[in-house]
This record gives C-alpha cells, sequence and structure tokens, in this order.
C-alpha cells in the first residue's frame, strides 16, 4: 500500500515538474532564444516580458501619445504617428524592421517594401496565415484573410462572383448616389452656418455612415429593415474586439465581462444576418418538409 503510494507521488511530481518545464519553454526560454536568433540578423525590438509580451508597453505608450497628441497639420500625409503611434515609435527606435510580442508570440512588423513585395509574392507556402487574436476572429470570423492551400482556393473561388465587373459596377453607382447624398448634406451644413457658428462636420463619423451605407444597400437593399441593426451590431463588434485586443493574452481565453459581451454581440449579429450556407440548409431542410407533408 505504501509503495503504491509512493509511486503515484513520484508520478505526480513527474507530471508536474514536466507541466512546469514546458510552461517555462513556451513562456521564457523560447522567446528569449527567438529574440537572441533575430539580434544576430540584426532585428530588434521591445523586450519580451513574461505572459504579456509586449502589450503593457502597447498600453502605456498608447495612452501616452493620446495625451500628447500634436494638432493635426493637414498640410502632411504623415499619418503614422496618429493612426499608429505606437509602431510608429518602435520603427523610430529599432528600425524599419522590428520584432514585437504578442504574448509569448513572437511577430515581425516591417515597412521595407522591398520585404513585403517578398512576402506577398511567396509561392512557397512558407509565409502562413495561421495567428489571429481570438478577438479578431470574432470580427472577421475564418475566411481569406486567416486560410491557407486549397481552403484558399475554395474560399476565392465562393466570393469571386460577388467581384466581377456586372457586380462592381451596381456597386459603383450605389457608392456614387450615397457620396452625393452626403455631399449634399455638407453643403447644406456650410449654408446654414454663419460667421458667428461655423459649420462643425466630423469627417471620421461621416466616412463610417458612408461605408455602412453602402455596404447596407449593397448587401440589403434600399430599406431593408436588418440592415440598420447589422451595421449597429458590427460597430459595436469592432469596438468590443479594438478594446479586446489591447487586453493581457491571458484574458482572451477567460470569461470576463469584455469576450462575453463580445461573444453576445457576435451571436446577435449571426442571428440577424447567418452564413449563406447556414440559410441554405435551413432552406432545403424546409423544402424537404414541405414536400413530406404534401
Amino acid at each position: 500500500m505504501a509503495g503504491g503510494n509512493v509511486c503515484a507521488a513520484l508520478l505526480l511530481g513527474t507530471l508536474l515538474a514536466l507541466l512546469i518545464a514546458i510552461v517555462l519553454w513556451r513562456l521564457v526560454w523560447r522567446p528569449r532564444s527567438i529574440a537572441r536568433s533575430f539580434a544576430r540578423q540584426g532585428i530588434r525590438g521591445p523586450p519580451y516580458s513574461f505572459l504579456t509580451g509586449s502589450m503593457l508597453e502597447v498600453k502605456q505608450l498608447a495612452a501616452a501619445a493620446r495625451i500628447g497628441l500634436p494638432p493635426l497639420d493637414v498640410s502632411s500625409h504623415d499619418i503614422m504617428p496618429l493612426v499608429l503611434p505606437v509602431f510608429h515609435r518602435w520603427a523610430a527606435d529599432y528600425g524599419r524592421t522590428f520584432l514585437y510580442w504578442i504574448g509569448p508570440t513572437p511577430a515581425i512588423l516591417s515597412t521595407d517594401l522591398q520585404l513585403i513585395k517578398q512576402v506577398l509574392m511567396d509561392r512557397t507556402g512558407l509565409f502562413q496565415k495561421d495567428f489571429m487574436v481570438p478577438a479578431m476572429k470574432c470580427l472577421i470570423g475564418k475566411g481569406l484573410i486567416l486560410v491557407n492551400g486549397e481552403d484558399w482556393k475554395r474560399h476565392q473561388k465562393v466570393v469571386r462572383p460577388a467581384f466581377n465587373h456586372e457586380k462592381l459596377k451596381s456597386m459603383s453607382v450605389v457608392t456614387e448616389e450615397v457620396t452625393e447624398q452626403m455631399l449634399k448634406l455638407w453643403r447644406e451644413q456650410i449654408l446654414q452656418s454663419s460667421a458667428m457658428q461655423a459649420a462643425e462636420i466630423d469627417a471620421n463619423d461621416a466616412m463610417c455612415k458612408l461605408s455602412n451605407e453602402i455596404i447596407s444597400r449593397v448587401a440589403f437593399g434600399t430599406g431593408h429593415r436588418e440592415a440598420n441593426e447589422v451595421t449597429y451590431l458590427l460597430g459595436e463588434l469592432q469596438k468590443h474586439t479594438t478594446a479586446a485586443m489591447l487586453d493581457l493574452p491571458i484574458l482572451w481565453h477567460l470569461p470576463t465581462r469584455r469576450n462575453r459581451q463580445l461573444r453576445m454581440v457576435l451571436h446577435e449579429t449571426l442571428r440577424l444576418y447567418p452564413p449563406i450556407m447556414y440559410i441554405q440548409r435551413t432552406t432545403a431542410t424546409a423544402s424537404n418538409d414541405g414536400e413530406q407533408i404534401s
């Protein structure tokens, strides 16, 4: 009996030691080894932090950038300091190509056009699209952006008919009509303004509404009741996704309040606008049931 307890304790201790070794390898030794390997090739970046990677530094730099935001120079096309202040700072500190960490997962960011061209035109399959922050998967799904190889070819074949010449021509007509309506509204606001109270137009909000209106009309048609609901939910999904990306990586897999809200919005969106394959299966089932009843 005592011998059995000793064997069980030894087995449990061995498993625990193995688990600790795997965790240390995944979260400590492997990131440091990767960082040293890239450093030997001249690629540096922000230091790796246990569990969090570079995410804490991302949050700190993003908060500092919001506080010290410089006035917008309308004559300049350099939008990186405003749109991506963290990556702009790292590019200045570490060069055009640098290594950063999404938790224990390494990531390379490059503004070297030749390197970008080499990656995009690669046909060896070496550069796989095999990682995505879980929250982003809720927003973009597992479509062309994430799949590889035969799955990518199959997805491309499915979506290609939606982007033929005639379809794009019809979309351009809708785009022109909606844009003209927006410009007409702007002109009215400007005409109604005065020297004491100038017209103020939020271009970012206007562009979001313009995109939503175009997508709604193309996907649902004019006046479709579900269009506004779906575009609103997609906006909420994008808001929660953006916030979740700045969370600590360990929180992505836990049932936090934000993750529950994210999944609730996703389920409501899919309820209003289910995937095409689901609609086809439901329609086929209903047709079969009708034939059996008749």
